[in-house]
């Protein structure tokens, strides 16, 4: 490795690092699936169980076990299992991997400048840096995409170049295989045979394969990932395969999963938005990909990126970040690209990415300013701060653009987008204070006297049970419904009760009909962004009998 190419990669982590690192401890935890990630993970260190995967007495056969170990030996490591932070850890490793991954990429598909550039326009997305503050499996499972994937097409490209492939290759390929299973199933391997496929279709020709050492790797892949689905078969776990399958797999390919749907074209709306400030230079990166079809390195990158987004946009279920795996292919074509554009070039055709951009921009700025006004009635200084960040690259960037400058203005529009991201996510979000209901209801319990998390008698919640509640209030917090929470401070003293509006009614008449009262001694509201309600608890706690002498 030369001198300027470890240099590259210093600065890539440092880019990581700036953009990854805030908001790491002051964001509370996400609902729904990092909660759940990260609770099971620290239930893995409680019980000392790591091959079963369970959200408090539930079975959670949906993603396999290998993000769940990865965040619990980051918070066993911390020493500090109850904060949400340590567990995120493996995210942002996973990303700043991938952001170095896209690099190695580079170097070996066209030149140190672009594998920089693309590294840089990935790690700053809006996606990356998204996915790398949440404890979630798509962060571990990005990096063993961008290694297989990049040894799949350096493979590819030795091939055409009729030189042997390095044998290293295929073991890459394969290990990054039989991991991606452990982290979030057939995935990779979806990604993977699409690209084949349309090589295959392109090229007709399937010998390079053979350097991949098919029946070898396969099985390699297979005694890496099969010991933990056999594990957690015999532990009693149910049928892992098929419980995934039909609970996670087939209701997002037959249906829209959890109301999260769109129409075909919606990664191409969402992704405009996603790979934001990259999307400034994306519209260069398509008069490229036509011109240079024939070349084995754009082609490999094309065939990377079609099938997979097309792919993605024909079955019902839809989230944004399903695909942040073909990000490193698109980003260095637009890299590529830009290195290509002369000094002075005009935006010409490119127009659309360059609107797109400014519209991304405002947007984002408008969004630092309407959270806290929306959520706790009025902006901060620190959203204005925000604002400014994004409006300010917009408006630099666009003068740069007139005279023709495309590579300082995609360097004000990368600034403008961390120095963004990086204040949304350390104060703007976190100071959103009635976006985080669970943070609240957790600071009421913990000002009343309960033990959080942990502690005797856990604290019942009626009419909320998101799963950053359990997260932050205890394993044994009882989520149940108005009458079993009056059940439960009637038989457990000291006990408290988090009832909603809508489950009060039973709540209290369940109370009456057991003779009891009760004393209400807070109250706590704020939005329930999962649902899109506003929600508000009353904290109980029983009042003693009277006294009968």
């Amino acid at each position: 490795m030369t001198l300027s190419n470890r240099s590259a990669l210093l600065s890539l982590v440092l880019i990581c690092l700036v953009v990854y690192l805030p908001g790491l401890t002051a964001l509370p935890p996400f609902d729904q699936d990092e909660a759940l990630f990260a609770q099971a993970s620290r239930q893995m260190l409680e019980t000392g169980d790591f091959v079963q995967i369970r959200f408090q007495e539930e079975a959670r056969n949906r993603k396999p076990a290998l993000s769940y170990w990865l965040q619990a030996a980051s918070a066993w490591a911390s020493g500090t299992p109850d904060a949400i932070w340590p567990y995120r850890v493996p995210s942002i490793a996973g990303l700043t991997l991938a952001t170095l991954l896209t690099f190695w990429i580079g170097l070996r598909f066209f030149d140190g400048s672009t594998a920089f550039v693309g590294a840089a326009l990935f790690a700053t997305s809006i996606n990356a840096v998204t996915q790398a503050h949440m404890a979630r499996a798509d962060a571990v499972l990005i990096p063993l995409v961008v290694a297989a994937q990049g040894a799949l097409g350096a493979a590819y490209l030795h091939a055409r170049e009729r030189r042997p492939s390095p044998r290293q290759l295929w073991l890459v390929f394969w290990i990054a295989q039989g991991l991606a299973i452990l982290a979030k199933g057939p995935i990779l391997i979806l990604t993977s045979a699409l690209t084949i496929l349309a090589l295959g279709a392109i090229d007709r020709d399937w010998r390079w394969l053979a350097s991949l050492r098919p029946m070898a790797g396969a099985g390699l892949a297979v005694a890496i990932a099969a010991p933990w689905f056999v594990a957690t078969t015999l532990a009693g776990s149910g049928n892992f395969v098929g419980d995934a399958i039909a609970t996670d797999l087939l209701p997002k390919l037959l249906g829209v999963d959890q109301q999260h749907g769109g129409p075909p074209g919606y990664y191409l709306a969402t992704g405009l938005v996603m790979a934001w400030p990259a999307t400034l230079v994306l519209g260069l990166a398509v008069p490229l990909a036509w011109r240079g079809r024939g070349n084995p390195a754009v082609r490999f990158c094309l065939a990377w990126i079609v099938p997979t987004w097309i792919f993605y946009e024909l079955i019902p279920t839809k989230l944004p970040h399903y695909t942040l795996p073909t990000y490193p292919a698109l980003v260095l074509l637009a890299a590529a690209a830009l290195s290509s554009v002369s000094q002075r070039a005009t935006p010409g055709r490119q127009w659309w990415s360059i609107i797109a951009w400014v519209l991304v921009g405002v947007g984002a700025a408008a969004f630092a300013l309407a959270v806290p006004w929306l959520i706790d009635g009025a902006p901060t200084l620190w959203s204005f701060g925000a604002a400014a960040a994004a409006a300010g690259g917009v408006f630099v960037g666009l003068g740069l653009l007139r005279r023709g400058d495309w590579r300082r203005a995609s360097i004000v529009a990368l600034v403008g987008g961390s120095l963004w991201s990086g204040l949304m996510m350390q104060v703007v979000l976190p100071n959103a204070d009635g976006l985080w209901l669970s943070r609240r209801l957790a600071e009421a319990a913990t000002r009343a006297g309960a033990a959080v998390p942990g502690g005797a008698p856990p604290v019942a919640v009626s009419g909320y049970g998101e799963p950053s509640l359990v997260f932050l209030l205890g394993t044994r917090t009882r989520l149940i419904g108005g009458a079993e929470a009056a059940d439960h401070i009637v038989d457990n003293p000291g006990a408290i009760a988090a009832v909603s509006d809508d489950t009060a009614p039973e709540f209290l008449a369940r109370m009456e009909a057991r003779q009891r009262r009760v004393h209400r001694f807070d109250a706590v509201s704020g939005f329930d962004y999962v649902w899109g309600v506003w929600r508000n608890l009353t904290l109980y706690r029983l009042e003693p009998p009277p006294d009968t002498h």
